[in-house]
């Protein structure tokens, strides 16, 4: 059985956890990856239009905005993902929607929350677990080294 210094990890324990922290921030990173491709994506090949906010849907304890817009010369509705509450946005607030042109029906709020929080969150859970582990196996590594140094412990 490993022997531990207080609460302290062995330089071997440390880099297991080190490798095992980086590879959730792996996997986080694999899973943002296609969402904020996608988001990038629909960003840059996007129409801008000006939508009104028709009503507001209550879903649980937010209010979502549903959004009228005109694309192509046809009317659209759109109920954003994002709900909060307070509401965002008041009936009749005019707002940027964001449409591709061969699918007008598939607008989107141009606005933070709806485009890039989806991306956001595992990028940033990405980037936590890859930092923190990075250190955490850099310091197993120096602290191996040390013990390698000093010979076998006994």
């Amino acid at each position: 059985m490993p022997r531990m210094r207080g609460n302290q990890a062995t330089p071997r324990q440390a880099l297991f956890y080190g490798i095992l922290i980086l590879v959730a921030g792996v996997v986080f990173g694999g899973v943002a990856l296609p969402f904020t491709l996608g988001t990038v994506s629909f960003v840059t090949q996007a129409q801008k239009t000006t939508g009104v906010v028709i009503r507001l849907a209550p879903e649980n304890s937010t209010f979502h905005p549903v959004i009228a817009y005109t694309a192509g010369g046809q009317s659209f509705i759109i109920t954003d993902t994002q709900g909060s509450n307070p509401p965002p946005h008041q009936v009749n607030d005019k707002v940027e929607v964001l449409y591709l042109p061969s699918h007008p029906e598939l607008g989107r709020e141009n606005s933070f929350l709806a485009l890039w929080l989806t991306p956001a969150l595992p990028l940033a859970f990405a980037a936590f677990f890859l930092i923190t582990g990075l250190f955490v196996l850099v310091d197993g590594l120096r602290r191996l080294g040390q013990t390698s140094q000093e010979g076998p412990e006994r």
